[in-house]
């Protein structure tokens, strides 16, 4: 009952993109000041919750790495009767797949939980509206972008790192990239950290379309304590998410001519 009252009341005011361009060009001086990576409004990557085996279609929810997760970009509610195979990760367990995009200050300015671990993150982010949204201020001429790890395309408003860098242009591009793209990293750390529910290790033993709602309720809070500056210690977190990276989907491989040419000018 609490977590379906502060999941309705509550996380859309503290879980919010930056909606006014004073707000995202905020973002970008932050970011360019920290790391010298100039128009990040953000940082995206996904992480895998794991989830006990569904009743339903379990294959699913089992992820690449052999356990039950729901792989969230963190955003919305998967149906309550999910196939199970949709849920079966890379690492073989069953998860929901998160998709998670965050500010400089850790923030999570939007979360997306709609599909089971079996879900690669580049085929959760052509499904999310945030593809929709930023693609729509490149459109109107906005110049500003999310980075995110080689498991996404590279797009005008998304950059992902040279997967093969050829020169010391391209070296230096991919440390600044790295540096950028590490706030997630750590992000989805501290809220593991905060929110030990959602750890691998506890395997959260609830329905599928419930632990959505869980993770969208742990976000908002932690969102929460970043406002009332409640420090805690970051974590040195290895991103599990990165063993899989090797994976990569054919759009991937053919990426974007327009977002080749931003990220030679970014």
């Amino acid at each position: 009952m609490v977590t379906n009252a502060i999941c309705d009341h509550i996380v859309h005011q503290k879980i919010s993109f930056p909606a006014l361009i004073e707000e995202r060009n905020n973002n970008k001086e932050n970011l360019l000041n920290k790391w010298g990576f100039p128009g990040v409004i953000g940082a995206v990557d996904g992480t895998h919750i794991a989830i006990l085996k569904p009743n339903a279609e379990e294959h699913n929810f089992v992820n690449r790495k052999g356990y039950h997760s729901i792989n969230c970009q963190i955003i919305a509610i998967l149906k309550p009767n999910a196939e199970e195979h949709n849920f079966v990760n890379r690492k073989g367990y069953h998860s929901i797949n998160c998709q998670i995009i965050c500010d400089y200050k850790l923030k999570i300015t939007n979360i997306f939980a709609n599909y089971g671990g079996s879900s690669h993150d580049s085929f959760i982010w052509r499904n999310s509206q945030m593809n929709d949204y930023l693609r729509t201020l490149y459109q109107a001429n906005e110049r500003c972008w999310l980075v995110g790890n080689s498991a996404y395309p590279l797009l005008p408003y998304l950059m992902t790192p040279y997967r093969n860098p050829i020169n010391d242009a391209e070296e230096r591009y991919n440390q600044a990239h790295i540096s950028a793209r590490n706030v997630v990293e750590r992000c989805i750390g501290l809220l593991k950290m905060r929110f030990r529910c959602l750890l691998k290790e506890r395997t959260a033993r609830y329905a599928p379309h419930f632990v959505c709602k869980l993770v969208k309720v742990c976000a908002a809070l932690h969102n929460m304590c970043i406002d009332a500056s409640i420090d805690e210690e970051l974590p040195h977190v290895e991103n599990e998410e990165l063993a899989g990276h090797d994976i990569v989907p054919q759009q991937i491989r053919n990426p974007h001519e327009q977002g080749v040419q931003m990220r030679k000018i970014s």
